[in-house]
């Protein structure tokens, strides 16, 4: 995962937040190149609304994981759909690096 097209991917592209321990998190796992130190995380619904802001500007390791658990910057479970994900990393020497996924949000059908 070190070429600027695969810095960042999900251990899972679907996930449900419903707390039967399986993939309940939307986990997104992320390897950067040492002079690279802030991170903003921002999440879209389809329609390109903001929903949750995982990260502004702060600075993060050289790898790990940045997670989401469905809940909106409202409090609020996030409804069932498409969300992008939009990471954008920037160095020391003023250069972005930027890069969209895309996950699912689901639901236990009743």
């Amino acid at each position: 995962m070190t070429d600027d097209e695969n810095f960042a991917r999900f251990i899972s592209k679907t996930f449900s937040p419903d707390g039967d321990n399986f993939e309940d998190l939307m986990i997104l796992q992320y390897q950067l190149a040492a002079n690279e130190s802030l991170a903003t995380v921002n999440i879209y619904n389809d329609k390109g609304k903001l929903v949750r802001q995982l990260l502004k500007n702060q600075t993060i390791g050289t790898n790990g994981n940045l997670t989401w658990d469905g809940v909106g910057e409202n409090g609020e479970k996030a409804a069932v759909g498409i969300y992008v994900i939009l990471f954008e990393i920037f160095d020391l020497n003023g250069n972005t690096k930027r890069i969209k996924k895309t996950c699912v949000l689901a639901r236990k059908l009743d």
